[in-house]
Formats: C-alpha cells, sequence, structure tokens
C-alpha cells in the first residue's frame, strides 16, 4: 500500500534509533495496525547521501520476502521528511538481550538458525546486509527472530547470478568503511571489497557473544580492536563454555576465519549445518588442531625453529587402550570394550563412554576429541558419579590444551582427574590422568607417584609406564625412562603409541636412527596416522634423506593438513634455500595453529630470509614472544621455553631482554644440546662471540650434529672465525658428552 502522507499515521511512542534515522511506534489509522515509523530528520549536511541510503535500505528489504526479515509496508516522503512504514515487532533486540550475558544454547541455536535462514535469503537476493548486529535483530517474546535495518546494505552477483551486471546499491566510495566495528570482518574494517562472505563473519561474531557472552575481539582503544580482528584468534569457545553442541562450534569458527576463502560462501550454507541439513565436514571443522609444540631442533638448523614432533603418549583413559596425546601432554587409558553396535549411535553411558575411548585412540583424525568430550559430558549428565567418564574427559581436555593452549583446559583437566580419584580411588585411570597432567604442568615427583600407583593398580596396562617414561625423561633421567618406555611397549606390542613415545625419546636426543625405527613400528599399526607421517618426515630429514621426508610429509598432507605437517615441509624448504616456498608453507601453519609459538617463530625466520620480507618478521617474533610468556608464566622453570624465548627476542632486536633470559641460564647443569644451541645463536647475534663458541663448544659435547652447523644462516660471521674450525678439530677428537 502506498500513502500519500504522514497523516494516516498517529505517533504515540518513541523506539529509538534505527541506523540513519528516528524510530517511532505508530497507529496506521487507515488499515488499523502498529506500525514502526523510520524518519529521516531533514536539512542534514549530507543529506543526499543519507537519503540515498534510506531509500535504499527500503528498497533492499521490500525485496526480500522472508519471515525472519522485517517487513516493509511503504517508503514515501511529505513535508520534507522522508520515512518508511514497517512492520512493527514487540520484543526486545539481540543486543538488549546479551546485556545480560551468553544464552541458553537452546535460544542460540533457535535465533541462530533464523538470522542465518534470514540472511541467506538476503545472500540468494543478492544482497549484502553490511551492518549485521545485536542491535538490528529484534527477538520476539515467543523467540521470533526479525533482521533489520538493510541501509547499509548492498547488491551484490551471487552464484545464480554471476553472469549477470552486477549492481551496487551503496553509494559508498572505494576504500571508505562503513558498518559496526564491533561487528564488521576485517577486509570490511579496512574498507576492502565486501560479499556475502563479510555478513558470515558478522555472524559469526555474534554467535560467538551469544555462546559466551563477550566479544571475539576487544580492545581499549579503536587500534586494538583493529589488531585483534587482523592477527588474533579468539579465545577457544571450549575454553569459556564447555559443552556447546558440535554443529555450533563449527558453524562460528569457520565463520570466524581470517580469510574469507575460508569462510562459509554464503549464509544459506551455514543455515544447513544448523538445521541438519548438512553432515559437518573437515572444511568445517570446529577449531583446527595444529599439531604440537616443538619437536627438538633439526639437529641444529632445524630444531631450534621448524620441525615440529607431533607427540604421540597415551591420552588415557581407562584401562588398557588409550587415547593419543601429543608432545608431553598425556592422561589416561581405557579398558578394552565391545564396540557400539553399528547402526546407531550410542545411548547408553557405558557406550558413550567406550564410544569416546575409540576416537580418542585416533586424535590425529578432524574432529575426534570434540567428539570425544560431547559423548562424555553426555554421558556424565546421565551418570554424573562415573568416575572413568571423569578420568576420559581430563584426558580429552589435555589434548585441546596440547593442540590450542589456553589456562581453561588445564583447570578443566585438573578438576575431571580429581574427580575421577574422588569418586573411586582404585580406578587406575583417574591415577594416570592425574600424572599425565601434573607432567604437563612441571609437577615431576607428583607425577611419578601418580604413574607409579596407576601401575599398581593395573599391573599389565602399558600407559602408566609410558607416562613415566616422558615424566623421566623430562627431568634427564635417562636410564630410567628409557626402561619405562620398554616396559610399555613389552605390555603393549601392538600399541602404536609406545612405539611412538619411546621414538620421540630417542629423537630428542639426536639419536635420529633409533627413532625412525619405533616411527616405522608404529607406521605399520596405524598407516594413515598423520603424526606418526609427519614425525617420520622429519626424522628422514634429519638423516639426510630429504626426498623421503618431501613424499612422507606429502603423504601427511594427503590424510590431513595440520600446522605442524606445514610447519616441517617448510623447514626442508627453508634448508634447501628455498626461503620464499618455506614462507608459504609456514604462513599455513599459522592460519591452522594460531596458539602456537614456533609457528610464529618458524614464520618469523621465514620472512627474515626470504627475499623482500624482512620487514614482516618483527610482527611473527613479537606473536611468538607473546604466546610463550604464557607458557613460562606458568612453567617458570622451563629452560626449554627459555632459551626458545631469548631467540624470539634477539630476533626482535630486543637484545637486553635476549640476554637476560639466557643469564639466567648460566647455573643450569640440564641443559640439553639444543637450548646451548640456542645459546650460541643468542650470543653471536648479540655480538659476543666468546659466549657464543663456549655455548657451542658444550652443545657439542653434548651431542649436537657438527654438520648440521654448516647449513645455519645465523651462523655465517662465526664459521668464518678460525677459533670455531679449532673447536671442530677439538671435538671431533674427543666421544660426545650423553646425559
Amino acid at each position: 500500500m502506498l500513502g500519500t502522507t504522514l497523516r494516516q499515521y498517529v505517533i504515540t511512542a518513541r523506539l529509538g534509533q534505527g541506523g540513519m534515522g528516528e524510530v517511532w511506534l505508530a497507529r496506521d489509522s487507515t488499515l488499523d495496525r502498529n506500525v514502526a515509523l523510520k524518519m529521516l530528520p531533514p536539512g542534514d549536511t549530507d543529506a543526499a547521501e543519507r537519503k540515498e541510503r534510506f531509500s535504499r535500505e527500503a528498497r533492499a528489504a521490500s525485496a526480500l520476502n522472508h519471515p525472519n526479515i522485517i517487513t516493509i509496508y511503504e517508503i514515501n516522503s511529505d513535508r520534507g521528511i522522508d520515512f518508511i512504514a514497517m512492520e512493527h515487532v514487540p520484543g526486545r533486540t539481540l543486543g538488549e538481550l546479551l546485556r545480560d550475558g551468553q544464552l541458553p544454547i537452546d535460544r542460540v541455536e533457535r535465533c541462530a538458525t533464523q538470522i542465518a535462514e534470514a540472511v541467506g535469503c538476503a545472500h540468494r537476493a543478492g544482497i549484502v546486509h553490511r551492518d549485521l548486529k545485536p542491535g538490528n535483530i529484534m527477538i520476539t517474546a515467543d523467540g521470533l527472530v526479525k533482521v533489520l535495518d538493510f541501509g547499509l546494505a548492498k547488491r551484490a552477483a551471487t552464484a545464480e547470478s554471476a553472469i549477470e551486471p552486477v549492481t551496487q546499491m551503496a553509494l559508498t566510495r572505494a576504500g571508505t568503511t562503513v558498518g559496526t566495528l564491533g561487528y564488521m570482518s576485517p577486509e570490511q574494517a579496512i574498507g576492502d571489497h565486501v560479499d556475502a562472505r563479510s555478513d558470515v563473519f558478522s555472524f559469526g561474531i555474534i554467535l560467538y557473544e551469544m555462546l559466551t557472552g563477550r566479544l571475539p575481539f576487544r580492545g581499549k582503544t579503536l587500534s586494538e580492536v583493529l589488531h585483534e580482528l587482523h592477527f588474533v584468534e579468539p579465545p577457544l569457545l571450549e575454553s569459556l563454555r564447555p559443552g556447546i553442541p558440535l554443529a555450533l562450534r563449527e558453524v562460528t569458527v569457520r565463520s570466524l576465519k581470517k580469510k574469507p576463502s575460508d569462510r562459509f560462501a554464503h549464509m544459506g550454507e551455514a543455515a544447513a549445518i544448523l538445521k541438519g541439513g548438512v553432515a559437518p565436514t573437515a572444511e568445517t571443522a570446529a577449531m583446527p588442531l595444529p599439531g604440537t609444540p616443538a619437536m627438538p631442533r633439526r639437529r641444529a638448523r632445524a630444531s631450534r625453529r621448524r620441525l615440529v614432533l607431533a607427540g604421540v603418549a597415551a591420552v588415557a583413559i581407562a584401562s588398557a587402550t588409550g587415547a593419543l596425546w601429543q608432545s608431553r601432554n598425556r592422561a589416561a587409558p581405557v579398558s578394552e570394550m565391545p564396540p557400539t553396535p553399528a547402526g546407531r549411535e550410542p545411548t547408553t553411558p557405558y557406550e558413550m563412554i567406550q564410544s569416546a575411548a575409540a576416537l580418542m585412540s585416533r586424535p590425529d583424525r578432524d574432529g575426534n576429541p570434540d567428539r570425544a568430550i560431547a559423548l562424555l559430558e553426555k554421558a556424565l549428565a546421565a551418570e554424573p558419579n562415573s568416575a572413568i567418564a571423569h578420568a576420559q574427559l581430563s584426558s580429552a581436555y589435555l589434548r585441546k590444551q596440547q593442540t590450542n593452549p589456553d589456562p581453561q583446559w588445564i583447570k578443566l583437566a585438573r578438576e575431571n582427574a580429581q574427580r575421577s580419584i574422588a569418586i573411586d580411588a582404585d580406578l587406575a585411570a583417574g591415577h594416570t590422568a592425574m600424572g599425565f597432567l601434573q607432567a604437563e604442568a612441571g609437577e615431576r615427583s607428583e607425577a611419578t607417584a601418580a604413574f607409579r600407583r596407576g601401575a599398581e593398580l593395573d599391573p599389565v596396562n602399558p600407559f602408566p609406564h609410558i607416562g613415566l617414561g616422558i615424566n623421566l625423561a623430562a627431568q634427564n633421567k635417562d636410564v630410567e625412562a628409557a626402561e619405562a618406555f620398554r616396559r610399555g611397549i613389552a605390555l603393549g606390542p601392538n600399541e602404536w603409541r609406545a612405539h611412538g613415545e619411546l621414538g620421540q625419546f630417542h629423537f630428542r636426543r639426536a639419536r635420529y636412527a633409533a627413532a625412525v625405527v619405533h616411527w616405522e613400528a608404529a607406521q605399520k599399526l596405524t598407516p594413515d596416522n598423520v603424526l606418526i607421517l609427519r614425525n617420520l618426515g622429519a626424522a628422514y630429514y634429519l638423516l639426510d634423506r630429504p626426498d623421503e621426508a618431501a613424499s612422507i610429509l606429502q603423504r601427511a598432507l594427503e590424510v590431513r593438513p595440520s600446522a605442524s605437517t606445514y610447519t616441517n615441509l617448510g623447514t626442508i624448504r627453508f634448508f634447501q634455500g628455498r626461503y620464499t616456498d618455506a614462507v608459504t608453507a609456514f604462513e599455513k601453519a599459522v592460519e591452522l595453529g594460531a596458539n602456537n609459538h614456533q609457528y610464529w617463530g618458524n614464520l618469523g625466520d621465514g620472512y627474515r630470509w626470504a627475499p623482500g620480507r624482512r620487514a614482516d618478521a618483527a610482527a611473527a617474533y613479537r606473536r611468538a614472544s607473546d604466546l610463550i610468556q604464557q607458557q613460562i608464566a606458568k612453567k617458570p622453570d622451563d629452560a626449554d621455553l627459555e632459551s626458545r624465548h631469548a631467540l624470539y627476542l634477539i630476533k626482535m632486536g630486543d637484545r637486553p631482554a635476549a640476554l637476560k633470559e639466557i643469564d639466567d641460564l648460566k647455573s643450569r647443569q640440564d641443559l640439553t644440546a639444543q637450548m646451548l644451541y640456542r645459546v650460541t645463536v643468542v650470543s653471536e647475534l648479540s655480538g659476543d662471540r666468546e659466549r657464543a663458541l663456549d655455548a657451542l663448544r658444550r652443545a657439542l659435547q653434548a651431542g649436537y650434529v657438527v654438520k648440521d652447523l654448516a647449513g645455519e644462516p645465523e651462523l655465517t660471521a662465526l664459521r668464518a672465525d678460525a677459533r670455531y674450525h679449532r673447536l671442530l678439530d677439538a671435538v671431533a677428537t674427543a666421544p660426545p658428552v650423553r646425559r
């Protein structure tokens, strides 16, 4: 219906500001119904542009016919006042609801689905909203969602209309930023071209806020917000709110990808997953599972920065078969139980627990830890006093800590391990889970006691012995550690994780051939295991078998792209002198594992040596420094972390801070060859040649491989010093000192 004047509307109340105009509640005297009147006041300095945007809002919304999009009754002008008469939706904006904090999960699901369907309808019509935010979403008392304010919308080509000319509905000049900063996509915030995927990002922010009660990107100043938006990954959803359904997590995480090409192409895809119409895929996986923290140095050149070793110890859960863990994070094993009958989902707590154990036996597969957590939470909802479920949950949370470090994971893991022991102190799984947690926290004596108790309670279980080996190795008690690992393999000869951990033990001591023996045994047991494949790639490379290394890393990427695999591939390229190619791989690693300090340090090294990229290195090292300091705060006596941090600092140009870090290591007697090598590099880059030579001597005596020194670009000047060559001659005549 087309009105002729404003006289037919009787204004009864002010509803507030709506985009570019004031919004009033009015009564349509002709049709006897309530309407919302949005009016643009006359005389504005930017009247022409504002009037066109105002008109565009009505045209954009009126072109859409969807129950979750506001209905436009008319657009008109009277006595110099432009106005839109639209459907009045009684209720509250989503922004008002969020003032009280996070929303109940079922309400998030209902709202998110309706928002996605509404904006998906706009995207199918070729319309991009560009100002999607909680203030533009109205929710009625009975839960109906209405998307408002298409004032910044633009019409763009869609998949269906890609061959048609693009008609821009926006008056925005190129490079001009429009929208609301807190809910903008990275490309929108810098005034770049936007399409439907920008709305997807805004939707991801809204979802994140509904689920957690906070924005994913925050800061005290505009520049801080922009920095987070472009360079910082938000805190993990699970760390802020455990128990979020998988579909919601998947949609939120994928929507918040920094690169538009990594998001949903349009909102219809997100709506399909939320409605259950599309099964989740690897592309929509919850949070990327990046690999593990540092693998040792590339015998010298690579170890310090690039090659990342995937840990392979058990994460446990009950009593005989465990779940893999990475690096130093382990938990407790699970007893063998008959599988859930094929063709149906687990329905009883027993079935859920054993299904979770099966998932955690192969955490190298996408989404398994998240699925295990969801099953265990469901099992505990039905049976809160299940000690085994709490032990398994502790292990699963430790796995989350390994892939994306966050203090909340450690807290949740500890709480569940403690709960398991409190419920049943005679259950080995609880003590073993606690042992892995304590080993991760650096509580060495406590971890040893927990593992020994687990072995006493379950004498034929290999996992307490594997955990004990890991904990003893961290204390440089190599003889005892090796015996514990061998005991674990004897008890579980077909357990790939036992071979994997013993391989890692040898690798960290530069015994690469021995590591390969055990990793190849693990590969025979699990041929598609990405963790083992990438570890073998690292070992082959360090044994001067680069073609085999590259081939097996390609195999790992075929099975599942991961941050650790890309890091190891980048390392090979780096030491082949292919610095630009190395940067490409390191950038992929950072995309998949943005919370891992070593990935950022590797990227900094790549930038440092790639032609024309050195100026980019400082920011990468800064990010690596920020992340590693979070770990140092929890483990202030960890020499490995301190020596790595010193490298980041010296390459950032912070000489005093770098020297302080290595000064703190002076009196330590437990430094490995890799740590001593880092001291060498820091000393050399700081201009202290004497100290560099002394540290290098000690590194070589501890087993550092001489021929690796030739490929280290940081030591070019040192290699020209005659004292360097005399040192090599002296070390060559004496056996290496082993700890």
